[in-house]
């Protein structure tokens, strides 16, 4: 999960934040002052530095910050986690011990400074550790072989922060003179004024390709590299007081910064040429036994009331597929009951048209008989009724004639 802690030392609280959401995730309150806070690379575990005495904590998101080991250190002002997580380092007043992660054994205890620690960075193999001071001391330890093998004082010069590079040889520092120095080897090989008053903090992107430092009231520099003659740096504003911190992300995307006016600023690096895009990141978090175990028994409880439900859903299953069968059965029943009663009728309506049918084409053969029979004697009648009247109407005509004739003579 993308995060980053911050501390208070006002109202002495320690917090956790969602970069990417810009959500506060938890916050840890404690009696006594706290000077300063290292989150590990995955998100489980937290240091917290007081004025005599750094604690290691497990970071739950249900209890907060739950303590698990605490280590003696005198006005611990600097404390920071190893690249790969197995070791830490805390500033216990101008020497750094260094513990290990898993064991919490003392691996080294590293002296050379004359002064207060005032900045701190692991090498990217984490066999090298890098401090600075504020009487201008800088060191270089080799934890592989257990030596102190850089030992640089810029005297006059407090030396407020440091970067390294991936390769190791580039060292850069910021100090309150306004100075950017390149170191490589034990020279100073560029030394360049940013005439922005007082220096605070240096970032160095993986890409070793731009710096970005703190300055006066609360402007941001970014400076390509490598540092020339003349430096074409970018300003931008954002805070109105000395940033106190600025860390990077691991996939150097986002710029987390803090200042003394009480304000944090998440910074979006537009550029892809100066930072990696692959990463993933863990959505594992920690939790206490106790908060564990509930959810186990309460899961435990839940599955049995599942079971139950099951149980009880097969039975209501089986008990309607019983009573949806005996009810498909009566319907069944009934079906075949109404079409054999449907086929009786069926066949009476038949044998009731056939009779029917039967009783009408006798009637119609009677009917044509008699009207043929009919017809015929009605002809037969006619025919002699014509006879007749020919005849008498012959009969008239020669009646007529004698008559005419019996009239003229």
């Amino acid at each position: 999960m993308p995060m980053f802690m911050t501390c208070g030392r006002v109202d002495r609280t320690v917090k956790l934040w969602d970069y990417q959401q810009c959500e506060l995730l938890l916050t840890e309150r404690y009696a006594e002052d706290v000077l300063d806070v290292s989150l590990h690379p995955s998100g489980l575990y937290a240091l917290v530095a007081f004025a005599r005495s750094v604690t290691f904590n497990v970071v739950s998101r249900t209890d907060g910050l739950v303590p698990r080991r605490t280590f003696g250190a005198e006005d611990c002002r600097g404390t920071r986690f190893s690249g790969s997580g197995h070791m830490f380092a805390v500033t216990d007043g101008t020497s750094v011990d260094v513990y290990c992660s898993v064991t919490f054994a003392k691996c080294f205890k590293l002296n050379g400074h004359q002064s207060a620690i005032t900045d701190l960075v692991w090498a990217a193999n984490d066999w090298k550790l890098y401090t600075c001071d504020g009487d201008g001391g800088l060191c270089r330890f080799n934890l592989y072989t257990d030596q102190h093998i850089t030992d640089m004082v810029f005297r006059g010069q407090s030396i407020c922060g440091l970067a390294v590079s991936d390769n190791l040889k580039e060292i850069y520092t910021v100090a309150q003179d306004s100075s950017v120095r390149e170191i490589y080897g034990r020279m100073v090989i560029r030394n360049k004024d940013l005439n922005h008053g007082s220096l605070n903090g240096i970032i160095l992107f993986k890409s070793n390709k731009m710096l970005l430092v703190a300055g006066q009231y609360g402007v941001i520099l970014s400076l390509p590299l490598p540092l020339k003659s003349k430096i074409n740096y970018k300003e931008f504003y954002i805070h109105n007081k000395t940033i106190l911190k600025m860390r990077l992300s691991t996939d150097d995307a986002s710029l987390i910064t803090c200042s003394a006016d009480d304000s944090i600023c998440i910074w979006r690096v537009k550029n892809s040429n100066f930072f990696h895009t692959n990463t993933t990141f863990m959505e594992n978090t920690l939790v206490s036994f106790n908060f564990l175990k509930n959810k186990i028994d309460r899961t435990k409880e839940l599955e049995l009331k599942l079971e139950k439900l099951t149980k009880k859903k097969e039975r209501d299953k089986l008990k309607l597929i019983k009573n949806q069968e005996m009810w498909l059965k009566v319907v069944h029943d009934q079906y075949a009951l109404d079409m054999k009663r449907i086929e009786n009728e069926k066949k009476e309506i038949l044998a009731m048209f056939h009779a029917d049918k039967a009783r009408l084409e006798n009637e119609i053969s009677t009917l044509k008989e008699n009207h043929e029979r009919d017809w015929i004697t009605s002809k037969e009648n006619y025919e002699k009724q014509l006879s007749y009247e020919d005849d008498k109407y012959e009969q008239l005509i020669k009646d007529a004639s004698n008559s005419d004739a019996d009239f003229k003579k």
